[in-house]
């Protein structure tokens, strides 16, 4: 199970952090120099949002799992 959510959180994350440098590419005048550079903080933010995203999953798959076997 915590396999599948590893493998599972990967998309969602880059899909975030994606949207996130676009976001901080295309309004670059909303940035000042006390924010870290792009490359540091799509770092961070993906590490942050994999382990949301997988944090997530196995959480769904925990619920998941708790309803067959009581059904």
């Amino acid at each position: 199970m915590m396999k599948r959510a590893c493998k599972q959180a990967i998309t969602p994350a880059l899909g975030v952090v994606a949207g996130n440098v676009i976001w901080r590419a295309t309004h670059p005048y909303l940035y000042n120099e006390t924010w870290p550079p792009m490359q540091i903080h799509a770092l961070y933010q993906f590490a942050i949002m994999y382990v949301v995203c997988a944090a997530v999953y196995l959480l769904v798959d925990w619920i998941r799992l708790k309803t067959k076997s009581d059904s």
